[in-house]
């Protein structure tokens, strides 16, 4: 850890969206040497990308098999990523951080929502077809406990990890028509409680000085950070938004702006 980092300059995120709306972008834009656990198989794709927090140094990719030490912090990568193909991959990992000299700053789940399949794989007899109580019980102990133990260590000063971002896909609730993140069971309605901020990633075209939304207006990522009757969204760091979305988010600017002098590495 370096000097001048603050220990208590710590969060979590959950960010929801559509599919292909650029979940894992974000993710990408989380501050220093990020930890990325692809269970949706997206991240090859990163190497070499143009990097909004450097803009002189595309990322640089790694990935590692949790069965070895994580890779040394060498200034060669950017990215870690460790492909989540069972359950067991996901133990692994966390027992590794656990430790207090890894090189990670932020870890990115990507996403809770393949997560559960993993984790419904791994219970042996799990059937959703036959839902039995005690599978589903099994199911969010073994997802909360997880999750919870990621959130414990961002906020362990001893730990190097100070931000955590978890993605989700969105679905409509079909009771009241909100946009929420889409998980089973009991998660459904827990795990956008448990993160500082929840937030909805949407895209939109830009219209051109008519008005007009051509064929080639441009795009924008928006993310909705503030309460919203329409979305589950909200967040711990409120006041320090002056806006209900941000345009073009990036979580490194996003944990400048929640707590003034954040140093990144």
């Amino acid at each position: 850890m370096t000097e001048d980092r603050n220990p208590r300059h710590n969060a979590t995120f959950l960010v929801y969206a559509e599919t292909k709306v650029g979940k894992s972008s974000l993710g990408a834009t989380c501050p220093g040497t990020k930890l990325v656990l692809d269970a949706e198989g997206s991240w090859n794709a990163f190497q070499g990308r143009k990097n909004p927090n450097n803009p002189e140094q595309p990322y640089r990719v790694v990935w590692w098999n949790p069965n070895e030490a994580p890779p040394k912090a060498d200034g060669t990568w950017d990215i870690c990523v460790v492909d989540v193909l069972r359950w067991e991959t996901v133990e692994q990992v966390i027992n590794w951080i656990l430790m207090t000299d890894h090189p990670f700053q932020s870890i990115v789940v990507d996403s809770v929502t393949q997560l559960q399949t993993r984790c419904k794989e791994a219970i042996s007899g799990f059937q959703s077809e036959n839902q039995q109580y005690s599978d589903w019980g099994q199911l969010l102990n073994r997802m909360k406990e997880k999750i919870q133990r990621v959130k414990d260590l961002v906020k362990d000063v001893r730990n190097p990890l100070r931000v955590a971002l978890f993605t989700s896909e969105g679905k409509l609730r079909a009771q009241d028509g909100k946009y929420v993140p889409n998980m089973e069971g009991a998660l459904r309605d827990g795990i956008a409680y448990w993160m500082n901020t929840t937030a909805c990633l949407k895209v939109r075209q830009v219209p051109n000085a008519d008005g007009i939304i051509a064929a080639d207006s441009p795009f924008v990522r928006s993310l909705l950070v503030k309460p919203n009757p329409s979305y589950i969204t909200g967040s711990h760091f409120e006041d320090r938004f002056t806006t209900n979305t941000i345009e073009n988010p990036n979580i490194t600017e996003m944990m400048g702006q929640i707590f003034p002098g954040f140093v990144p590495e």
